[in-house]
């Protein structure tokens, strides 16, 4: 259908897809839950949402690394993680249904 609509060759839209040679796996998106207070801790987003302070795991980080990462970007905050909490297949509870797969993990942490 994009070859159809554009003038993208086949061989560019299978790059753009499938990159990758063998199994295509999930995104990993990772998410900070911290409580305080009887409170959670939530983020602002450029469109005006609110989340947990996360997002997309980078290249050599682990899930526990990464959630630490973020956090500290995006709060300013130090902060421990204890256990994953949760784990979401994005595509089984959210609309849009995207293209590809997104695997969410929720980690318990605290403040240091």
């Amino acid at each position: 259908m994009i070859v159809e609509k554009t003038n993208i060759s086949i061989d560019k839209v299978k790059d753009l897809f499938c990159n990758e040679i063998g199994y295509q796996t999930p995104k990993i998106d990772t998410r900070s839950v911290i409580f305080k207070d009887n409170k959670i801790l939530l983020t602002h987003e450029n469109n005006g949402t609110w989340s947990l302070p996360g997002g997309w795991c980078d290249v050599l980080e682990s899930v526990k690394s990464n959630t630490i990462k973020e956090v500290k970007e995006e709060t300013g905050l130090d902060v421990e993680a204890i256990k994953v909490i949760a784990i979401q297949d994005r595509n089984k509870h959210n609309k849009p249904i995207y293209a590809y797969g997104v695997c969410k993990i929720y980690v318990l942490e605290v403040s240091k």
